[in-house]
């Protein structure tokens, strides 16, 4: 019988890896990635997206790709409200405490984010 593998979807894997990576960093470490991933997500990556949209010249099919593309630079956002949320959470962290965080911690923090992310979103 196959091993079934249950794939994660992509922004998940970006927020468990910003979560694993913040809980190891310094608190400024974890501020600083916060910054970086909140600018490159809810700024950046969109505005890439959206002025490569607007230089395709009008055509039936681009019409329907750029519909389906401006719903999917509202997830954008929604990541980029998470990971800042991340780098928060573990910069007030890192600097009361020292060690790392375990497992648990880091799962109560992944389910709290995306809760909040939601809220804010």
């Amino acid at each position: 019988m196959a091993r079934r593998y249950r794939r994660k979807s992509h922004s998940s894997q970006i927020i468990s890896d910003s979560i694993f990576v913040s809980s190891r960093l310094p608190w400024w470490g974890a501020l600083t990635l916060g910054l970086a991933t909140f600018t490159f997500f809810y700024f950046i990556a969109p505005t890439w997206v959206m002025s490569s949209i607007d230089e395709q010249p009008s055509r039936p099919i681009t019409e329907g790709l750029k519909m389906v593309l401006m719903r999917r630079v509202h997830w954008l956002e929604y990541l980029g409200i998470v990971c800042g949320i991340i780098g928060l959470f573990f910069t007030v962290r890192n600097y009361f405490t020292c060690a790392y965080a375990s497992s648990g911690e880091r799962s109560v923090v992944n389910i709290l984010s995306r809760i909040i992310g939601r809220s804010i979103d």
